[in-house]
């Protein structure tokens, strides 16, 4: 396991001391941080949101390196957050997460991985439902598109227009959506 070292300076005995502290704590100090800042937060939620919060914790978001790891950390913390109501804001971050993770391999293997194609579609559907967000309604277009959904993909992309997303009038053209 990685270590996180972090210096201290402590004036007691005037001496410099060093304390390292694992992920699994920085995880941990993180989600219970982040559990004490929500004040509408109900006390018997704490322990399940803290646990949600400590599997998004160990998620990059900037890296393809552990995907099936990402991937089962934010699918055991999404129904999680679905069961708290205070907790829609961190669910939308999880359903979003998952969806990009899903979306990068779909493309990144150099073909059209179909399985990982649907649950991006699904994952942005329920993102949908939550808020219409242009980033959402066009990923989904895309997502549509590479699935061989036309129809779909055309219907998302045209909604992404009319909300001014530039890219979606440019594939509008591409994917011949009139």
């Amino acid at each position: 396991m990685k270590k996180i070292l972090i210096s201290l300076s402590l004036i007691c005995y005037s001496s410099i001391s060093a304390i390292t502290i694992y992920d699994t704590d920085v995880c941990d100090i993180m989600a219970k941080s982040l559990a004490d800042s929500k004040k509408d937060l109900l006390t018997s939620n704490r322990e399940q949101f803290i646990k949600a919060m400590k599997y998004m914790c160990s998620v990059d978001p900037y890296s393809f390196e552990n995907y099936d790891r990402d991937i089962k950390n934010l699918s055991d913390a999404i129904p999680i957050l679905e069961n708290i109501q205070e907790a829609k804001e961190e669910l939308k971050s999880a359903l979003n997460s998952r969806a990009k993770k899903n979306m990068y391999k779909t493309y990144a293997e150099g073909y059209i991985n179909t399985n990982a194609c649907w649950k991006a579609i699904y994952d942005y559907s329920q993102l949908i439902e939550y808020e219409e967000n242009v980033i959402y309604i066009l990923n989904r277009g895309k997502l549509y598109y590479a699935v061989g959904k036309y129809d779909k993909s055309c219907g998302d992309l045209k909604r992404a227009a009319e909300l001014g997303e530039r890219e979606a009038k440019n594939l509008l053209d591409k994917y011949d959506c009139y």
